[in-house]
């Protein structure tokens, strides 16, 4: 099992003793080191250990899997082995089956994708034959397969794959223990002032609400009104695949909050002005109904991230480095 190590907190006096040009610039360059040192010890594990051939990346919602699957390929890269990367999300079922009371579509279980599949696939593929590997079309909810996507493992290369399931049971949990290596990712932090001003979960909160409503195509609000979904699937799922993770990797960086925390609160706000404007039955496209199963939890929620994230200095998003993992939430 993967150590997490003790929580982070982070004061927000002390951040605030960081900003301004020059300090800000140590506190990023820091941070990013830091999460970039973890990296490279993942990386240098999966290059040199000959025996493995896979390595699953998991942890929950907005935790950074995507970007830190990616970063992990060219370090892997680097150190003398190539990569191909594979994305649980392009197993996704042809449709949806399970919703909650509220009517919220449960996105989050296992069961929304095809296991059997996945499983047949990576194992093929550690056995040193070709497949020919979906992409999943969310618009139209069908798995369409291209001959673009047949892959195959040359004696040396390395497959990464990332998603949530990857470090369940019914998926890693029936490969070869000695051919795979699992990372288990997620912002491993508090924000702290006299009091508690965000858990970790809320810190993956203001990173969805940004990235959401830039790349899917969901309000902020809607996000929220989603968002207990996701915790009832986290309760259940994350000690156990954390206990097959050989690594923790703690995707927090520090001086996100200046970014990411006024980002999400000014989108917050927009949606909450339109909401004003739009009448009494605003649309959420989270919900078998297309109504919010709770918008007025989905209002308090917002109004507290924007609360928080007003009261923090703003840092342009031009700041972050090209190679910085927050790059996945704020473009």
């Amino acid at each position: 099992m993967a150590n997490p190590g003790e929580m982070i907190y982070i004061a927000v006096d002390e951040l605030e003793g960081h900003f301004g040009p020059s300090k800000t610039d140590a506190l990023a360059r820091d941070s990013e080191a830091h999460f970039l040192e973890q990296l490279v010890e993942v990386a240098y594990e999966a290059a040199w250990n000959r025996d493995i051939k896979a390595v699953f990346i998991s942890g929950p919602t907005s935790s950074g899997k995507t970007t830190f699957s990616q970063r992990l390929g060219s370090a892997i890269h680097l150190f003398g082995r190539k990569t191909v990367t594979i994305s649980l999300d392009d197993y996704y079922h042809k449709t949806l089956q399970t919703y909650d009371a509220q009517g919220r579509p449960d996105l989050e279980s296992i069961s929304t994708i095809d296991v059997d599949l996945m499983v047949d696939h990576f194992q093929k593929l550690l056995d040193g034959k070709e497949v020919g590997i979906p992409t999943y079309d969310f618009a139209s909810r069908s798995r369409v397969f291209v001959d673009e996507k047949k892959i195959k493992l040359n004696e040396d290369m390395v497959l990464i794959v990332e998603g949530l399931h990857g470090l369940s049971a019914e998926v890693i949990g029936r490969l070869p223990k000695d051919e795979v290596l699992g990372v288990f990712v997620c912002p491993w932090a508090t924000l702290v002032d006299d009091k508690t001003l965000l858990e970790a979960w809320q810190i993956r909160q203001l990173r969805r609400v940004l990235r959401d409503s830039h790349s899917r195509g969901t309000s902020p609000l809607a996000t929220l009104d989603y968002w207990p979904v996701i915790t009832l699937s986290e309760s259940v799922l994350f000690e156990d695949y954390l206990h097959r993770a050989d690594y923790f990797v703690n995707t927090v960086i520090p001086y996100e909050f200046f970014v990411i925390g006024p980002l999400a609160a000014l989108a917050l706000k927009k949606d909450l002005d339109r909401l004003k404007k739009s009448g009494p039955k605003p649309i959420s496209p989270l919900t078998e109904s297309g109504q919010f199963a709770d918008l007025a939890l989905a209002i308090e929620n917002a109004q507290y991230l924007i609360d928080v994230g007003e009261r923090l200095p703003a840092l342009d998003p031009s700041f972050v480095p090209p190679m910085s993992i927050l790059n996945e939430f704020i473009y």
